[in-house]
């Protein structure tokens, strides 16, 4: 059951690091296309209509991706004042309860997502790009994916006292 669960720690680790990549090639693309946004209008008089569209999405894509990375890393924003006062075998399950509420969290917010996005943005373009909203708002479903991966790769790492 050890071995099992650090090589699915381990495969986390691998994907974490892909979303990273990821994340810099999102937050590259989306500064290329906001000078290119200043370039063009401040430089030829002649702003483009779809760079601010795209830098939207692209920030929606980086900050769903980027939340699995911060799930790993517990730097999710919480109050630790209670939490410190704790002794060590407290705190753990403290953590442990915590991961499982969040686990329960995402599963629910992925399950209406799931249900939701693929009827409602299929039908929807976008003003400027023309493009589905779906391919903009299942980053939603894959972020929360990611998420719920991420979550369990905390959990375990601390069910296992390995550090996350």
């Amino acid at each position: 059951m050890r071995a099992v669960a650090l090589c699915i720690l381990g495969l986390l680790d691998k994907l974490d690091s892909l979303i990273k990549v990821l994340c810099i090639v999102i937050v590259g693309a989306m500064t290329c296309v906001v000078v290119a946004q200043v370039v063009f209008r401040y430089f030829f008089a002649n702003p483009l209509t779809w760079t601010e569209e795209l830098s939207r999405y692209l920030l929606v894509w980086g900050a769903f991706l980027a939340g699995s990375s911060l799930v790993k890393r517990q730097e999710n924003m919480f109050v630790d004042f209670f939490i410190n006062k704790l002794s060590p075998a407290k705190l753990r399950l403290v953590k442990l309860f915590t991961h499982a509420v969040t686990f329960c969290f995402l599963i629910f917010l992925l399950y209406y997502a799931y249900k939701v996005i693929p009827r409602i943005a299929m039908r929807q373009l976008t003003p400027a790009l023309g493009i589905r909203m779906f391919y903009v708002q299942v980053s939603i479903i894959i972020g929360l994916g990611l998420m719920i991966l991420q979550t369990v790769r905390v959990f375990l790492a601390d069910l296992l006292d390995k550090g996350a």
